[in-house]
């Protein structure tokens, strides 16, 4: 819209919330003990997200609510529990904690996700909550394949001063 030599100036949208998103995953194979962080051996994109492949540590610098979703891959047969640990403690509630069984001869994956709010300058981390160690598998059908996946998006809203058209 041209407001050409006009004095009424159309609003526009300002977007007040920067992005912040990672992905983290790992291959090899690696056994988590009862208690033990998953070590993520790679990133995908990240912005304003921090992670240093081979350590467990998920850095987020800007205070908000972010969406958290993990995925595992664990060798059978087992039962296993996983939570997320923000700065040192589990997410309250029990909100991220889930669990699977898998019978003999079967892998199981486990899946988990959460809304959670986040202070400035956090670390966060996937934990082994369950009694047992786990070992996540590294091939599957003769192919290596990833064994444990997390990603994080900051969830915002548009600034609402300004009317949107």
């Amino acid at each position: 819209m041209c407001n050409c030599g006009s004095n009424n100036l159309s609003p526009r949208i300002v977007n007040t919330n920067r992005p912040a998103y990672g992905y983290v995953f790992n291959f090899p194979v690696q056994t988590v003990a009862s208690g033990g962080d998953v070590i993520f051996g790679g990133n995908g994109p990240l912005v304003n997200i921090s992670h240093t492949p081979g350590t467990a540590a998920i850095l987020i610098p800007r205070a908000g609510d972010y969406l958290v979703e993990y995925t595992i891959a664990v060798e059978g047969p087992q039962m296993s529990a996983y939570a997320l640990i923000l700065n040192g403690v589990e997410v309250p509630n029990s909100a991220t904690r889930y669990g699977a069984t898998s019978p003999a001869g079967t892998n199981q994956t486990l899946t988990g996700s959460a809304i959670i709010s986040v202070p400035a300058n956090s670390t966060l981390l996937l934990r082994n909550v369950g009694n047992t160690a786990d070992t996540l598998i590294g091939t599957d059908d003769g192919q290596g394949v990833l064994n444990a996946s997390l990603s994080i998006h900051r969830l915002g809203a548009l600034n609402n001063s300004v009317p949107m058209l």
